[in-house]
């Protein structure tokens, strides 16, 4: 069961990732600058994608499924005030 809810999480993490990096907000254009030039136009996306292998492979503990699920509510708030300007 926990496979199948970091799953989920895990895309709907990188919705809200594509969503916030589409959104064009002050923040993420300065940060996509920097952060570009260092780990180059995706390299937000490959992190997302490790932090999600790591919650995959670990799923079948409990704790560290409930902290991906908090990760992934505090991505999901974040995502939603960056995108209706409430930062």
């Amino acid at each position: 069961m926990g496979l199948i809810i970091c799953f989920i999480l895990g895309v709907t993490n990188f919705a809200c990732h594509k969503a916030v990096m589409k959104s064009g907000h002050p923040f993420v254009e300065d940060t996509k600058t920097y952060f570009g030039k260092h780990f180059g136009k995706y390299g937000g996306y490959s992190i997302e994608f490790l932090i999600l292998l790591g919650a995959l492979i670990y799923s079948n503990s409990l704790i560290l499924t409930f902290i991906y699920i908090a990760y992934s509510g505090l991505n999901m708030v974040t995502a939603y005030m960056l995108i209706n300007g409430k930062i």
